[in-house]
């Protein structure tokens, strides 16, 4: 009887082992291990206006730079590799979207694979016509106090990162006090437009004990990029 119950229970187990067994082989068999797809190269002038390619290390079923999606999505065969290709943004269009860094292009490319999954990579492009002029120093220097007197006689002194056009460029200088009133002051260029010396003309002088803000705006460098926007506010010491 003992024996029949051993055989019994030997019997179930192989039963169980075997449909373990298949359960673990079926199961392994379903699963597919996928690699992510990567974006593995790319190719431009960094002209705006001009053609970036890029390729994929698998295939991409969409692909979207900065938001808009390729212009074409096709496979390489010469290099063996999906690729995306899309246009880059002219020098207008660059300065209205925030792409442009100075004497970059940055683009946010962003590509699904043909199992849904999805990654994203930013590319920043060498762009030697989207650099623009930068303020690099002021005298005074923002939220500077200063002595008037000392100013007003060796002038507010700006220095840029290259020459400035004084074709192109408008009313660059602006100065004003707390009240809003605008004080004339004139402008001396250096020999290679790249400094600017501002003087007070007869009855515009600082005064002590005030707020001023000096505005930089609407300056252009020789091949027509246009400098940001700047601001420095100083006050002048009390006597």
């Amino acid at each position: 009887m003992r024996g029949r119950i051993s055989i019994l229970h030997l019997e179930r187990g192989l039963i169980l082992f075997t449909l373990l067994a298949i359960v673990w082989v079926t199961g392994c068999g379903e699963e597919e291990k996928t690699e992510p797809v990567y974006l593995i190269d790319y190719t431009s002038e960094g002209i705006p206006g001009s053609s970036l390619k890029v390729w994929f290390s698998g295939e991409v079923i969409s692909v979207r730079f900065n938001g808009q999606p390729a212009r074409r999505i096709y496979y390489d065969e010469e290099k063996g590799l999906w690729t995306a290709k899309w246009k880059l943004p002219d020098k207008d269009e660059l300065a209205r979207s925030g792409m442009r860094i100075n004497g970059y292009i940055s683009v946010y490319v962003e590509w699904t694979d043909e199992m849904g999954g999805t990654r994203h990579e930013r590319i920043i492009l060498p762009c030697g016509c989207c650099s623009w002029p930068e303020v690099l120093r002021t005298i005074p220097m923002d939220r500077a106090e200063v002595d008037a007197e000392e100013i007003n006689r060796k002038g507010i002194i700006v220095v840029f990162s290259e020459p400035i056009s004084l074709k192109i460029s408008g009313d660059v200088f602006v100065l004003r006090n707390s009240s809003g009133k605008r004080l004339k002051w004139e402008v001396w260029w250096s020999s290679d437009n790249s400094t600017a010396i501002l003087k007070p003309k007869e009855g515009m002088e600082l005064k002590p004990g005030e707020k001023y803000t000096l505005t930089i705006k609407d300056y252009f460098d020789l091949a027509g990029n246009e400098g940001v926007e700047v601001k420095v506010a100083f006050t002048t010491k009390s006597t």
